[in-house]
């Protein structure tokens, strides 16, 4: 019997102290870095969504590290979209590129700052702001119908379209609505507005602004501006913010 046991003691031994089996490689990630052409800094929560819908967002440093199973290893297409930034169109129109992805790899995509007035609003420099403006306006009132012809080399132009100048209309309402008046929602359902002063014109009225279920108005004369919502207002000087609570607070 004791005979019998010392094989199998034996082979518990070797047992304990072999090495535990070793951990599978983690496989290392491809980053792509977005950054800011002119300054070459990182842009956080750009949006790059593959052609099969899979999102990411990029971190505070402008980075995202992709390692999607099935994709990486493969030449992959990102549509790039950020609030205040575009990349460049290919042929087609889509705003994004192809990326040959590998582990531990890297990829630096550009993207070019645009909505520059309404920019210069929020830091504080209404001059340079109202002079872009300026220019703006006198060239869609001297070719009223430009982005027509800007767009005709585009895919499927006629839909895109409707023969009225985007310079002076798309671009100058939102930067009336959140440069001039500086109107921001924030993620508790608060509005926050606090107009800057434009050298445009003494006195501005955006009526009818509706936005995280309400209505309101905002009156800019002079030094003061006022906010009116059903029925009741408020009145402070240029420069300093008001805020609406959130709706039904």
């Amino acid at each position: 019997m004791r005979r019998a046991l010392l094989p199998v003691l034996a082979a518990l031994g070797t047992a304990a102290c072999a090495p535990p089996p070793a951990e599978p490689e983690r496989v290392r990630p491809f980053v792509l870095h977005v950054v800011d052409e002119e300054t070459g800094r990182g842009v956080p929560l750009v949006e790059l969504r593959t052609v099969n819908d899979i999102v990411f967002h990029t971190d505070n440093a402008g980075v995202v590290a992709f390692d999607e199973p099935g994709l990486l290893g493969e030449r992959v297409f990102f549509h790039v979209e950020s609030p205040g930034y575009e990349f460049p169109a290919d042929g087609f129109g889509y705003r994004g590129t192809a990326v040959e992805t590998a582990p531990g790899g890297r990829a630096v995509l550009k993207v070019r700052r645009v909505q520059i007035a309404e920019r210069l609003y929020k830091a504080g420099h209404p001059g340079p702001a109202s002079d872009l403006i300026r220019r703006c306006l006198w060239w869609a009132d001297l070719m009223p119908y430009w982005s027509d012809s800007m767009l005709a080399d585009g895919r499927d132009y006629r839909h895109d379209t409707t023969l009225q100048c985007m310079v002076d209309g798309a671009a100058i309402a939102q930067c009336v609505i959140f440069g001039v008046c500086g109107i921001s929602a924030g993620f508790d359902g608060s509005i926050v507005i606090n107009p800057q002063p434009a050298g445009l014109a003494q006195r501005l009225t955006l009526s009818g602004v509706r936005l995280g279920g309400r209505c309101f108005d905002v009156v800019v004369d002079g030094d003061r501006y006022e906010v009116r919502q059903g029925g009741r207002s408020w009145s402070s000087p240029v420069g300093t913010a008001t805020t609406l609570p959130p709706h039904g607070a």
